[in-house]
């Protein structure tokens, strides 16, 4: 029986990507890419980069890890190899969570990185709801550290209780006390001794007794609040606010194109020295390759991280809804973010998350008639959920 060749080339992808994804990583074929690819390690890099660009610790979720990894084990194949899937519910997911579909959507640099490929939407749409459901699960944000020197069994008791007495508290590690000087002030955000003159080379430490007593309770809540209050400050540099200026605000009376209005924005970016030659174009590559719109008129197109010369977001509302590959859009931020940077990243997705919780705040956008309308809109949204 003669086959034809492509028929062939075609079964062979097919086979290979069943291998794949019964096996533990992607191995190094020929065909199919010039280096092997671990999927634990690609996995992790993942988780990463979200947790970052979010502000939620994910590394100690093993379910997710599992999830992704699981995910990513296929989807690395059918990226590289053109294989498209569906997702039934991407505009749903688009809607309901925009600023996570979104950081999700900034990690497709992974896949650019390994296979030269850009994921679609419909793929990107399912690693967001594995990495929204457990951040509705993680409610805990404190990742704390407990040191003592009763041993492991008596450690973990105390590390529920002060988990029970303080829900911010996530306690990811007991410790030996003759362990502490090798604790990493960047791994966790608090540590709680019993000893209470132990040495621990850490900006905050709260001592609390093995009973965890009314007052111990008191004194770690008090660290907690120093500790939020302390990074707060240190981090005003990478907000919204930093990142959306009035002058990057556009109120547009006239109709316009969809490509009209993202030269535009990269226009405004490349005048004022914040992008390099040549934004515009990649912009557009990428919106052929993916679209941006999340959903509810709203849109999020960005250009390429190596063309960023200074982080900034432009906010443009259109004169009416315009046609948008798969959707209409009349609310448009234009990202010029470095996504390997990750504070300024970090600072837009964590405040854009919020402030899509909050369904009001498109709706202010929309019946804003001036730029400054759209900034106190914005401003106002950002303090209402700091609150």
């Amino acid at each position: 029986m003669n086959i034809d060749p492509r028929e062939g080339l075609y079964l062979y992808i097919l086979l290979l990507a069943v291998e794949v994804q019964n096996s533990s990583r992607i191995v190094n074929k020929k065909f199919l890419l010039d280096k092997e690819i671990y999927i634990q390690d690609v996995t992790e890099d993942v988780i990463d980069y979200i947790s970052s660009i979010v502000g939620k610790n994910f590394k100690e979720d093993m379910l997710l890890k599992t999830s992704v990894a699981l995910f990513l084990n296929s989807s690395l194949v059918r990226v590289r190899f053109g294989f498209q899937i569906h997702n039934p519910f991407l505009e749903e997911i688009k809607q309901r969570y925009p600023a996570i579909f979104s950081a999700c959507f900034t990690s497709s640099q992974v896949y650019e990185k390994l296979i030269g490929q850009f994921p679609s939407e419909d793929e990107i749409a399912y690693m967001a709801v594995l990495f929204e459901g457990a951040m509705e699960e993680k409610k805990r944000n404190i990742n704390t550290a407990i040191v003592g020197s009763g041993g492991m069994g008596i450690g973990q008791i105390l590390a529920r209780k002060v988990e029970d007495k303080i829900p911010e508290i996530n306690v990811t590690s007991v410790l030996p006390a003759n362990s502490a000087h090798m604790i990493d002030e960047d791994q966790y955000d608090l540590v709680i001794t019993t000893i209470s003159k132990l040495k621990i080379p850490h900006p905050y430490v709260a001592y609390t007794t093995p009973i965890v007593s009314q007052q111990d309770v008191y004194r770690i809540q008090k660290k907690c609040h120093q500790m939020k209050e302390t990074k707060k400050n240190h981090n005003q540099e990478y907000t919204i606010s930093s990142l959306i200026k009035k002058e990057f605000i556009l109120v547009e009376k006239e109709v316009m194109s969809k490509e009209e209005i993202l030269k535009k924005g990269c226009d405004l970016l490349y005048k004022n020295e914040y992008v390099k030659q040549g934004f515009y174009e990649d912009v557009l590559k990428r919106e052929e390759i993916s679209a941006s719109v999340l959903g509810g008129g709203v849109a999020l197109p960005h250009g390429m991280a190596n063309l960023v010369i200074k982080p900034a977001v432009v906010i443009m509302k259109c004169a009416q809804r315009t046609e948008w590959q798969d959707g209409c859009v009349d609310i448009v931020f234009l990202l010029a973010l470095n996504f390997e940077d990750i504070q300024s990243t970090r600072a837009f997705f964590s405040s854009f998350y919020e402030m899509t919780m909050e369904k009001n705040t498109t709706f202010l956008i929309r019946k804003a008639e001036t730029e400054e309308e759209i900034m106190n809109v914005i401003m106002n949204s950002m303090n209402e959920t700091e609150e």
